[in-house]
């Protein structure tokens, strides 16, 4: 019975992280929305490949081709009522197909040229670096038009596989600022929550029970309402009646949400502290996995109980 309780308090403790990494989650998509990070961050993508660091040449250019300008979208921010953004997904045969219009413009009733005066329109291109690079590809395809669209999308794609390591990056930083300040504000402890299961066994019933409902739902996906999904989740920790949240010493009674009053409390309040921020930053979809593991090894039967 020792061990099952054991491996209960730490089912209980994966599912609080796994909601309050959920909450981080969806707070930056709510921001990423909002300032629309995206979308921001894929435009300074195409300035850097097109070495456009103004964005007023060839981004410009790129940005009003109608092959992009028709992804441009026109919707609703929860600060700002009405904003229309720049696409934050360009795929790399729109990419392609824009770029070769940008730099190789139709003329006249020539909308189906073959791209036979391709190298002059490069050679005109201002930028040193660009131009090369353009000639280089030229040189590798010999001007035929498939491939040179096949090494236009290769050389899209290996960027975007940068700018997303970038947006990550940021979304990773993001939640983290946001674990520290949140964990702080509301006193999420690992430790007191951990005693407070451990000691509690209506509250670890509770929660385990609530941990093995969530793993029979899908793995949770990115959502157009993240307010929405903040409000669910804000209620479902609430309603698990962890100990969170920060009281003045009480003479009355003795509470674990209590300030500590000496410094070994203190340490182990900051320590406790410390292990929630770091076990948040982990993501949800860690902490997800996890649970679904730990749940279905409990599945299989009780734990053996240690011989004395």
């Amino acid at each position: 019975m020792f061990g099952s309780e054991i491996f209960d308090v730490a089912i209980a403790l994966v599912f609080v992280y796994f909601i309050l990494s959920l909450i981080c989650s969806s707070v930056t998509e709510l921001i990423s929305k909002t300032l629309a990070m995206r979308s921001r961050n894929l435009e300074v993508a195409i300035r850097n490949l097109l070495n456009d660091p103004k964005g007023a040449g060839l981004t410009k250019m790129f940005y009003e081709h109608p092959l992009i300008a028709k992804l441009t979208l026109e919707g609703r921010s929860f600060f700002f009522p009405k904003r229309v953004s720049k696409p934050s997904y360009i795929s790399s045969r729109s990419f392609a197909l824009a770029f070769l219009d940008v730099i190789n413009p139709a003329e006249g009733e020539d909308k189906d040229r073959a791209f036979k005066d391709i190298r002059n329109r490069i050679t005109k291109v201002k930028d040193n670096f660009l131009r090369s690079l353009l000639l280089s590809i030229i040189e590798e395809t010999g001007e035929e038009l498939n491939k040179i669209i096949e090494r236009l999308e290769k050389w899209f794609d290996d960027a975007m596989e940068r700018v997303s390591g970038w947006y990550k990056r940021k979304v990773q930083l993001i939640i983290l600022c946001l674990a520290l300040i949140g964990i702080g504000v509301f006193n999420i402890d690992t430790i007191m929550i951990a005693n407070s299961i451990w000691r509690n066994d209506t509250l670890r019933a509770t929660v385990v029970a609530a941990a093995i409902e969530k793993t029979k739902l899908p793995a949770p996906i990115e959502t157009d309402i993240p307010y929405t999904r903040i409000k669910e989740l804000s209620t479902e920790i609430q309603q698990l009646e962890l100990p969170i949240g920060w009281l003045k010493t009480s003479d009355e009674y003795e509470d674990p949400r209590e300030l500590p009053t000496t410094p070994k409390g203190w340490i182990y309040k900051v320590l406790g502290l410390l292990v929630t921020i770091f076990a948040v930053s982990q993501g949800a979809p860690f902490w997800f996995d996890l649970l679904n593991k730990l749940v279905n090894l409990r599945s299989t039967g009780k734990i053996p109980e240690k011989n004395s």
